[in-house]
């Protein structure tokens, strides 16, 4: 969860870690990512992703990866 300066929600990401068929290290399917209409453009979503990629490398994920529709904004 990113929180703003007054300590309130501005932004999430979920995710699932699981085991792989093609990896010994299990790997993590980003779930959602969310971010406020007023607090997009303003690093919120890189910064989620950010800290998510330091998650993987502390726990050795194989990999990180995500599905979206080619339209979602």
């Amino acid at each position: 969860i990113a929180c703003d300066s007054q300590n309130t929600a501005v932004g999430f990401l979920t995710f699932i870690v699981h085991l792989s068929t093609w990896n010994i290290n299990p790997e993590c399917y980003l779930y959602d990512l969310y971010v406020k209409p007023e607090h997009r453009k303003a690093g919120v979503a890189k910064m989620l992703m950010e800290e998510l990629k330091q998650i993987s490398t502390l726990h050795h994920w194989s990999r990180i990866y995500w599905i979206t529709e080619p339209d979602n904004q």
